[in-house]
This record gives C-alpha cells, sequence and structure tokens, in this order.
C-alpha cells in the first residue's frame, strides 16, 4: 500500500495533501498557528473530519485524534547521526520512524521489523514524499503521524 504527501505553500503553518497509491486524493491536513501551539485539522475529499492533532510549537510531543476515540502520541528524539520519532497508538503499539542523517530516507518499524518506508525527494521547495507499507496494519495512525513528524520540522517563518 503506497500514499504520496504534498506540501502546500503557507507562510505559517503546514499543510498537506495526501493522494492513494493511484494519485487520488484521500486526505487534505490543514494547519494552523494557535499562540505557541501547532493545530491541524484532517479531512477527508468530502470535507468531513477525520480527526486532528495539537502540540506545543517547538515541543517534541504531539497528540493526534482520530474517531472512536483513538488516541496516537508523536514524539521526537533527538540523536547523533539521524532522527527517531515514536508514533504510539492507543498507548500500546509503538512504532519507530527512523531517517537517515540527511532525513530524506525513513525507515518504519515495529517490534524490529520493518513495515514501512518513506522516500523524500531532494532539492525540492516543498515536500513531497512516497509512504510505502508492507502491509495494512493501522495505516491511517502511522501515515498521519508521518505527516505530524514532518510538520513538526517546519518552523514558522515571518
Amino acid at each position: 500500500m503506497k500514499f504520496f504527501v504534498e506540501q502546500q505553500f503557507s507562510l505559517f503553518v503546514s499543510n498537506f495533501i495526501i493522494y492513494n497509491e493511484n494519485h487520488v486524493q484521500v486526505y487534505k491536513v490543514n494547519g494552523k498557528l494557535r499562540f505557541l501551539y501547532r493545530y491541524a485539522k484532517i479531512v477527508d475529499t468530502n470535507e468531513n473530519p477525520i480527526g486532528n492533532y495539537e502540540g506545543k510549537l517547538f515541543g517534541f510531543s504531539y497528540t493526534l485524534n482520530l474517531p472512536e476515540g483513538k488516541k496516537v502520541r508523536v514524539r521526537r528524539e533527538l540523536s547523533l547521526g539521524g532522527s527517531k520519532h515514536y508514533i504510539e497508538v492507543n498507548q500500546g503499539v509503538t512504532y519507530l520512524v527512523q531517517g537517515s542523517f540527511m532525513e530524506h530516507d525513513y525507515q518504519i518499524i515495529r517490534e524490529n521489523k520493518e513495515i514501512g518506508r518513506i522516500k523524500k525527494g531532494y532539492f525540492q521547495i516543498l515536500d513531497k514524499y512516497e509512504i510505502e507499507f508492507n502491509d495494512e496494519e493501522e495505516v491511517l495512525p502511522i501515515l498521519l503521524g508521518c505527516v505530524i513528524v514532518d510538520s513538526s520540522k517546519h518552523r514558522p517563518k515571518g
């Protein structure tokens, strides 16, 4: 299962459009800046709400709220030689999103097994990347968690 993510231009926040493997839009992430907090609403193609996330502007942790009370916590850990992010679904299963030094290729790992990859394009003004999953477990929380990981790297300008 493959998805494509494109960052949309915005001066203060990160907005994204998510496409399926057939390049058909499936989700949109509309970011907002609230006093020292990042907030985003996630909607489907009919503008129906799928969820939202929020976190401190310069923080290392974000909370993603999905339907049916599902909560996803995304946290960032600084390390030498690359970055590590953890996506924890409902205080249970934790996925590691681990990047290379240049932060263009990432592995999505669960219990020491790679379940997906993220490939980010080089030399682009706005981010575009591909997320591929080996199986279909928890795709939506991980997919949106990966978007949060990217969004957290963009600092507001202006």
